[in-house]
């Protein structure tokens, strides 16, 4: 078992040719006349090999294996292509102008700061004049104050507004949530006023969805009945359920600062903290006749419901086929393979989501069980403690240790961040954080009675508490975390490659393993080198796309100077998830000034390029007789383009986002009515101009 080979792990060859069927179908976009001839083509083929000599068929055995291989390839391809909702002749982007949505809300609605917000299935459109059945999820937003009563999971709306395709906003180094609102097959989103929609009378909700509803709905009202502090109540939703629209967005920078959000991401150790509270519980039902298989298939069934209470993410949802393979295995008296279950799960998962293959909670949850797997053992073996206390804490350790070991390279790549006392956080956080969570499940059993279910919040309560206040005060910490490493997917894989090789050279003392280490650490650092030098001779201005602000950075090589109407502390929202990201992702450091640019605002000089931020206030100061490079037009300024055309033909005209948006489509039309070129922030994201 802890040299595993492809033999004992039948399903890994499977997942593995699955997924790169996914990956050709992404990457090739077949069509699928095309992917269904080449399954035939494989299949027949197959079973043409089944008809050869018996010598034949052994001496070309990998040739029926490769078939089936190539077959499972061609699967891959047909479930990535069936599941994007966008290839549905239904869709509802491939109609061209309709006049009225009907909708359905698939979830609850959740608070937002201005807004409440729901994901919503697009049920039917009205195009000419009839309505036609139609595809798709869209995001919708209501604003507060538009909110009727009784709004709900099943919820039916009318609106003609046109639905807003969902868009990045284009600034250097953000999160690519376009990318990931498609994975989810979400396309559209829109805002709604009270006066842009209708309530039907009738819902449209599945029997099961219900009830998952409501059960859901029911643990977060009486987490609100029994726990009376904000943070604390928002915390135990998210660790009990992962609900975590409550949770604060400090608390949130904190726990990943300490390297313990996994904690409040449901996954598999809630499941396995669920699985043996019920498995201990219902143990008495194995003194029945048959008890083992009642007492089995009651915690799967167990398992499984609080799965889907709990959302059905990827970590969870793998995490309960492993057990309920574990434990059916145990029924009929077989020994399950650790590898075995990773692969077969990652295979079902694959084959209902083709996209989990690029969640990063689908990847980090697989790569954690492996290194657990592989690395806990052998660092846990490393010492031996007598003294109980002392041997949990290093088992403790030890297993933050292995989990880190391949989820690390994932993390670099994924978060750009190293959280330096994640070993101290975790000692503190996963004992605490079962303990809590048991805590939770008695304040339930006692919810009959509210004194005793009251008595159990307020210890519950206390524990959050202190658990909140342990992890901000490691997470605040000024070293606890080493921002802004970028690595790309070719240096995780040989961060990985890396990994397997030491660890195949301390099992079997091979030498090749060592070689093929060293290479891929040259290779590593290579790649580092080129992006340094990369990095030393970038020059760049960047017009970045902030709300009702103008922003800009003049970046030369790994300083830049900044320019904004206004003063962001690192603890707004601007800073933290638009400029922070966009400097890491440049790896440029702030820097007074350099001799390339000369400021006299409105006017920037940066290297041969003239920069100017024509606004109300500035447009008396503007010399037509001047060349000039970009104009950044800001505050929804006054402007004659066919004049700007005589005396700047060749000149670049930027909208920032302090303009309305009914002012820049005016600008769009003139702009084109006069052959003048422009650039839209809020529609194409920030300028970002090289040098």
């Amino acid at each position: 078992m802890n040299n595993p080979t492809i033999r004992k792990i039948p399903f890994l060859s499977l997942a593995i040719s699955l997924a790169i069927g996914i990956i050709l179908q992404n990457n090739f976009h077949f069509s699928i006349h095309n992917i269904i001839i080449s399954a035939i083509i494989f299949i027949a083929f197959y079973f043409a090999f089944a008809l050869l000599p018996l010598n034949i068929k052994f001496r070309f055995e990998y040739t029926r294996n490769c078939l089936l291989l190539l077959l499972l390839t061609s699967l891959g391809c047909f479930r990535f292509y069936t599941n994007n909702v966008k290839n549905n002749e239904q869709f509802v982007g491939k109609f061209s102008s309709p006049q009225a949505y009907l909708i359905s809300l698939k979830e609850p609605l959740t608070s937002k700061p201005k807004t409440w917000k729901s994901t919503a299935f697009i049920e039917k459109i009205l195009d000419n004049g009839k309505w036609k059945t139609a595809k798709g999820k869209i995001f919708v937003y209501i604003y507060k104050d538009s909110l009727p009563p009784n709004l709900e999971a099943g919820s039916q709306l009318i609106f003609k507004k046109p639905l807003q395709e969902i868009r990045n906003a284009g600034n250097p180094g953000e999160f690519d949530y376009t990318a990931y609102c498609h994975q989810n097959g979400i396309y559209f989103q829109q805002f709604l006023n009270k006066e842009d929609f209708n309530v039907l009378p009738q819902k449209h909700i599945s029997f099961l969805s219900k009830k998952l509803n409501d059960t859901r709905a029911w643990i977060i009202k009486k987490i609100d009945e029994n726990i009376s502090g904000n943070q604390e109540r928002a915390v135990a939703k998210a660790l009990l359920i992962g609900y975590r629209s409550d949770l604060d967005k400090d608390i949130l920078q904190a726990f990943s600062n300490a390297g313990v959000i996994h904690i409040i991401a449901i996954s598999g150790m809630h499941l396995a903290l669920i699985a043996y509270i019920f498995i201990w519980l219902l143990s008495p039902l194995k003194r029945l006749k048959h008890g083992n298989i009642i007492h089995t298939i009651l915690i799967i069934i167990i398992l499984w419901i609080f799965t889907f209470v709990a959302g059905a993410v990827a970590s969870i949802t793998r995490a309960a086929i492993m057990f309920t393979i574990i434990l059916l295995a145990k029924i009929f008296q077989r020994q399950s393979s650790i590898y075995n279950s990773l692969a077969f799960s990652a295979f079902l998962l694959l084959l209902i989501n083709p996209y989990y293959l690029w969640d990063a909670g689908f990847i980090l949850s697989y790569a954690a069980v492996l290194s657990i797997s592989l690395f806990y053992k052998p660092i846990s073996n490393l010492i031996k403690f007598d003294n109980k206390i002392i041997k949990f804490l290093w088992q403790t350790i030890a297993l933050s240790l292995a989990a880190q070991i391949l989820t690390l390279p994932f993390v670099l790549y994924y978060f750009h961040r190293f959280p330096v006392l994640f070993l101290l956080a975790n000692i503190v956080a996963v004992p605490l954080s079962a303990i809590i969570l048991y805590a939770e499940i008695i304040m339930f059993a006692l919810s009959f009675f509210s004194p005793l279910s009251l008595f159990a919040g307020k210890i519950v309560e206390k524990l959050i508490s202190f658990f909140d206040t342990t992890i901000q005060l490691v997470g605040n910490i000024s070293f606890s975390v080493i921002e802004g490493i970028y690595i790309n997917i070719l240096q995780v894989v040989l961060l990985i490659i890396a990994t397997f090789c030491i660890y195949f050279f301390i099992k079997i003392k091979n030498k090749i393993a060592i070689t093929t280490t060293l290479v891929c650490a040259f290779c590593f650092f290579t790649i580092n080198i080129v992006r340094h030098i990369h990095v030393s001779h970038q020059q760049k201005t960047i017009v970045y796309n902030i709300s009702k602000h103008t922003v800009i950075d003049f970046v030369k090589g790994s300083s830049y100077v900044n320019f904004s109407d206004t003063t962001f502390t690192k603890f707004s929202e601007e800073y933290q998830y638009i400029l922070k990201p966009a400097r890491n992702f440049l790896h440029v450091k702030t820097k007074n000034n350099f001799p390339e640019l000369r400021t006299i605002y409105p006017e920037f000089q940066f290297k041969n390029k003239s920069i100017f931020i024509l606004n109300n206030s500035s447009a008396n100061q503007l010399d037509t007789n001047k060349k000039t490079d970009v104009f950044i037009l800001s505050n929804n300024v006054d402007i004659d383009f066919r004049q700007m055309k005589n005396h700047f033909p060749k000149t670049i005209f930027v909208f920032d986002n302090t303009n309305k948006l009914w002012k820049i489509n005016q600008w769009k039309k003139a702009c084109d009515s006069v052959h003048l070129h422009f650039h839209s922030i809020p529609a194409q994201g920030a300028f970002v101009m090289n040098l």
